[in-house]
């Protein structure tokens, strides 16, 4: 069925149906930690995608703060009884790989058939998921600690100098 990777991080393939039958296992925290990595969509939006594409409720996840729709961010979130495995799977096109030390699903992990991230990903780039690890608690709002980005700024002109510089670049344009 599977193999355990070190750390203790459980990435057999188990299926949704253990959330409801109570099994799942005693000795995993309850929640699974990961990066969610989104493009051009707010996290509320992808909170829901992700769980129309595992058939769960929205409720199920947590994040600390929502993130720019217009941007390329990075951010936990948390997933109650979610297994790593169906998570990458569904998400990215491929199984987590035991062996990964950043917990599988990122690039070069992850079964043959994956191809690596976006080439049989649901959500082609635009949602990958990654560094997945087990919790005891949920994220919530206002459970962020710092908050870290960078701005990229694109077609820029640069400034004109003078009066004559500005009405050559005005008649450029």
């Amino acid at each position: 069925r599977g193999e355990k990777r070190e750390g203790g991080l459980d990435l057999r393939a188990d299926t949704w149906q253990q959330r409801a039958r109570g099994t799942w296992p005693k000795d995993r925290p309850p929640y699974l930690r990961f990066v969610l990595y989104k493009e051009n969509i707010d996290t509320i939006q992808a909170v829901e995608r992700l769980a129309g594409a595992l058939r769960l409720d929205p409720g199920d996840f947590g994040y600390a703060g929502t993130k720019d729709k217009r941007a390329c961010t990075a951010q936990f979130v948390t997933a109650w009884k979610l297994p790593a495995a169906d998570l990458a799977r569904e998400v990215n096109g491929f199984t987590a790989a035991a062996g990964d030390p950043g917990g599988g699903g990122g690039p070069g992990g992850g079964d043959p058939g994956g191809g690596g991230p976006g080439s049989g990903a649901r959500f082609g780039r635009q949602l990958l998921c990654g560094g997945f690890s087990y919790v005891g608690e949920a994220l919530g709002l206002g459970d962020l600690d710092g908050n870290r980005f960078s701005i990229t700024l694109r077609r820029l002109r640069p400034a004109a100098t003078n009066d004559q510089d500005a009405a050559a670049a005005a008649a450029a344009a």
